[in-house]
């Protein structure tokens, strides 16, 4: 897997200032931050990416959508939905080992 962009509200809820992933800010669908349709798989079943600022390079092939009171789940070639709550409830010790041995190989890269 590798991270190729984050989507919030506010870039102020990122801490980091480099540009080694994209950013997207305040680009809302239902009152949800996400990340450019330009540059998703899904909108460009053609696999060609004319509008995405860094071309098939940058182009994302699914998306985490984690949605405050979301009954059950949704997926398909676009990405996955689900409950916050659920997904944050199902966390194993493994998944917070796996977080904190990603997060030490790339921490570097943000200035930590």
């Amino acid at each position: 897997m590798r991270v190729v962009g984050w989507a919030v509200r506010n870039r102020s809820q990122l801490q980091w200032t480099d540009t080694s992933v994209d950013i997207y800010v305040n680009d809302i669908r239902e009152n949800a931050p996400q990340c450019s349709t330009t540059c998703g798989r899904f909108f460009n079943q053609n696999g060609q990416y004319p509008n995405c600022p860094g071309g098939v390079a940058r182009h994302y092939d699914h998306s985490l959508w984690l949605t405050d009171g979301f009954g059950g789940g949704a997926g398909g070639d676009w990405g996955q939905r689900m409950a916050t709550a659920y997904f944050m409830s199902n966390l194993t010790e493994f998944d917070a080992w796996m977080l904190r041995d990603w997060w030490r190989h790339l921490k570097s890269r943000y200035g930590y």
